[in-house]
């Protein structure tokens, strides 16, 4: 997977939300707040476009985009980067920070526990 800069996960969690494809104009509605311009979002949407991260077609006279990646398969590598860089690969260590983190933001614990149960029983189902 290719870096992605900050600027170029805002508008992948646009277009992770989004149901349909969507034009450039629609992705600078949904990032008003940032103040940016339409053309910082049109070069931003060609750089991801062009990382194979997007998928676009033509309507009419603008280009509709949608992800192409998943929103699980980046954060993955966004993690596996964070593991190389702060616990030499190892889990262990990134397992036992990701609890610690879950443990005090989470407002659900009974419902992150049978999340947790369900990822490991399709991870050991995949190993099969």
């Amino acid at each position: 997977m290719p870096q992605l800069g900050p600027r170029e996960i805002e508008v992948l969690k646009v277009l992770w939300r989004s149901d349909t494809a969507l034009p450039a104009q629609a992705v600078l509605a949904e990032l008003a707040q940032q103040g940016l311009s339409l053309s910082t979002v049109q070069s931003t949407l060609e750089r991801l476009n062009r990382k194979g991260l997007l998928r676009r077609s033509k309507v009419s006279r603008a280009y509709h985009y949608r992800a192409a990646v998943a929103q699980s398969a980046v954060i993955g590598c966004l993690l596996s980067d964070i593991s190389s860089q702060i616990s030499d690969g190892q889990l262990a260590p990134m397992i036992s920070g990701f609890m610690d983190f879950v443990c005090q933001h989470s407002q659900d614990p009974q419902n992150l526990k049978q999340m947790m149960q369900d990822a490991l029983e399709q991870g050991l189902e995949q190993d099969d």
